[in-house]
């Protein structure tokens, strides 16, 4: 849940900064492309906090990894695991950042050691032949492991997120509450917050995928106009029932 609070926070404060500046005539580069749908964790940070990725890639890992004398493989995944320790460290002076960043190198260093092994084990056990299979099994696992990064990313202490991870290996606790978080929600059980959380995440996905297969934003331009503007205002309405105008900022303007 956290994963996607995170995603929908960002991403949908990087989309409202581009179309301010579109107002402006200024064009901002995109800053998230369905980063949940990527199948390597190379390309899941090809997809996330694109502006931020691709500015260390080109001023801190070319340098560190093609700089200084003569290229290794040593030296590559050295400048790897340095550069995302950095990314870490970018969001702020805590242990919790910093072994999220570092957390990611290994996973990138992991990744780059065992592609050859890999293959071979698709090719190997007829995976190969499954595409479909194959692609959603990477996807899935690639998200769950994000995931488990991002409790390390919320928790205040390493200790903390090392106790939240003991607990969802243990100890489940089944009688959550949503209650304080969305007045409108509060009169709910967890239970049916949670439904509507996750009927509320697929549908965005479902958006998302449609909007990745057309290659545009505007899945909607060929639908009739009762239909598209039904559509909209149905989601301004969403946004009056179910949204928080409390003070509460986005969670990234701390960095």
């Amino acid at each position: 849940m956290f994963t996607y609070q995170l995603y929908c926070d960002f991403s949908g404060y990087s989309d409202i900064a581009i179309g301010s500046a579109m107002l402006l005539g200024y064009n901002l580069t995109e800053n998230f492309n369905r980063p949940f749908a990527a199948r390597t964790f190379a390309d899941f940070w090809r997809r996330w906090h694109i502006s931020l990725s691709t500015w260390l890639r080109d001023y801190l890992y070319y340098p560190l990894a093609l700089g200084w004398g003569r290229i290794s493989k040593f030296k590559l995944y050295a400048s790897l695991i340095a550069t995302f320790t950095l990314i870490g460290l970018w969001h702020g002076a805590n242990w919790t950042y910093v072994a999220f960043g570092a957390i990611h190198g290994m996973y990138l260093f992991i990744e780059s050691v065992t592609e050859r092994s890999r293959k071979w084990m698709i090719a190997t056990s007829g995976l190969i032949r499954f595409p479909f299979i194959h692609h959603t099994f990477q996807t899935i696992f690639v998200f769950v492991f994000v995931a488990t990064s991002f409790i390390v990313f919320r928790a205040e202490t390493v200790h903390q997120a090392g106790w939240i991870l003991r607990q969802i290996a243990t100890d489940i606790d089944t009688s959550f509450t949503f209650n304080g978080m969305i007045p409108v929600l509060a009169q709910f059980s967890g239970k049916t917050v949670l439904v509507f959380t996750l009927f509320s995440i697929v549908l965005m996905e479902v958006v998302q995928y449609y909007q990745a297969k057309q290659n545009t934003f505007h899945i909607f331009d060929n639908f009739s106009k009762l239909f598209r503007y039904g559509w909209y205002y149905s989601l301004v309405l969403a946004i009056i029932m179910f949204g928080y105008f409390g003070a509460q900022s986005f969670i990234y303007f701390q960095f």
